[in-house]
C-alpha cells in the first residue's frame, strides 16, 4: 500500500523548483542522462541504443514536428539546461528563447550555449512561462518538452503560447497522458496521484487520453495532431526502472518513497504501462486572415 503523504504548502512555482533541486533529480539526471530531463526515441528493432543518442532522436522528433525553416524564432517553455535548444539550434538551423524558474538551470544552459556548436543562436531566461515578458505575435514555434505537466495552470500556459506565436506560427507539445480516473485501479489511483504530487506535475492529471485537441482548440489553436509514442520510448523506461527497482523497494519498506520520487515513477509506470501515453502533440495558430 502507497501511504498517504505530506503535502507542501510551497507555491507551485516553487514546488517544480524543489522537485528539480532534490538530491535524486540533480545526480539522476546528470549521471543517468548528461543533464538531460526527457525520454530517447527508440525506432523499431533499436531497442538497445545509449540512452544518450536516443534523446537526440527525440529531439530530432521534436525539430520534425515544428516543420520550421532555419533561422525560425522558437520558444523552448522550461528548458533545463538547455540540452534541447542547443540541439535545435545544431541540427534544425533554428533560433531558440530557453525560459526556465530555475536560475541555477539557466545559468548551465548559458554556459554550454556559449562552447556548443551553434554560438548566437540560444539565449535562456530566468521566466515563468505562464507569464511570458515576449511580445504578442513574437515566435515561429513555440514547444514544451515534458515540461508543461509541471504548470500549475496549463491553460494560462497555452494562452500565453497562443499569444506570442505569429499567426500561423506552430505549437509542438511532448507531453504524457493518463487514463480516466474510472478506468484505474485503486492502486494506480493512489501510485498516480503520490507521482503527480512529489514530481510537482499538477497539470497531469488533467491530461486525459484524447482530450488534447478539445484542450488545444478551446486555446485558440488549430489543426492539432497527435501521436502516440509510447512504444518508442519503452525502452529507456525499461532500463530506467531496472536501474530504479532495488532503491524503490528500500524506500517502500522505509516508507520514504516519496523521497526516491523518479525511481518510484520509473517503476510504476513501467509497471503500470496501459494507464499512461506519451504524446507528440503539433497544433497552428491560425492565420491572420481566419480573423483571430
Amino acid at each position: 500500500m502507497v501511504p498517504a503523504m505530506a503535502t507542501s504548502h510551497a507555491p507551485p512555482q516553487q514546488q517544480v523548483i524543489d522537485y528539480f533541486r532534490r538530491w535524486e533529480s540533480r545526480w539522476g539526471y546528470a549521471l543517468l542522462l548528461g543533464g538531460t530531463k526527457h525520454f530517447g526515441d527508440y525506432p523499431p528493432g533499436a531497442g538497445r541504443l545509449p540512452m544518450a543518442t536516443a534523446v537526440r532522436l527525440m529531439a530530432d522528433r521534436l525539430g520534425e514536428a515544428l516543420a520550421l525553416p532555419r533561422d525560425a524564432l522558437v520558444l523552448d517553455a522550461g528548458c533545463g539546461e538547455g540540452p534541447v535548444a542547443l540541439h535545435l539550434a545544431a541540427r534544425f538551423g533554428l533560433r531558440v528563447e530557453g525560459v526556465d524558474l530555475q536560475p541555477d538551470s539557466i545559468r548551465r544552459a548559458t554556459r554550454r550555449a556559449a562552447r556548443g556548436p551553434a554560438p548566437g543562436r540560444t539565449r535562456f531566461q530566468v521566466m515563468d512561462y505562464a507569464r511570458l515578458r515576449f511580445p504578442d505575435r513574437h515566435f515561429d514555434g513555440v514547444y514544451t518538452m515534458e515540461s508543461l505537466v509541471h504548470a500549475p495552470d496549463s491553460d494560462a500556459a497555452l494562452a500565453q503560447f497562443r499569444r506570442v506565436l505569429k499567426p500561423g506560427g506552430r505549437l509542438a507539445l511532448f507531453e504524457y497522458s493518463l487514463a480516466r480516473p474510472e478506468r484505474m485501479t485503486a492502486r494506480q489511483r493512489r501510485v498516480f496521484g503520490v507521482i503527480n504530487r512529489e514530481a510537482a506535475m499538477p497539470s497531469l492529471p488533467g491530461f486525459v487520453h484524447g482530450g488534447f485537441p478539445a484542450r488545444l482548440r478551446a486555446a485558440g489553436f488549430e489543426d492539432v495532431e497527435v501521436a502516440d509514442l509510447s512504444e518508442r520510448m519503452l525502452p529507456m523506461l525499461r532500463r530506467l526502472a531496472l536501474l530504479g527497482w532495488a532503491p524503490y523497494q528500500l524506500s517502500r519498506l522505509l516508507r520514504q518513497q516519496q523521497r526516491l520520487v523518479n525511481a518510484m515513477a520509473a517503476v510504476e509506470a513501467y509497471r503500470y504501462r496501459g494507464v499512461w501515453r506519451y504524446n507528440a502533440v503539433t497544433a497552428v495558430r491560425p492565420p491572420a486572415a481566419a480573423g483571430r
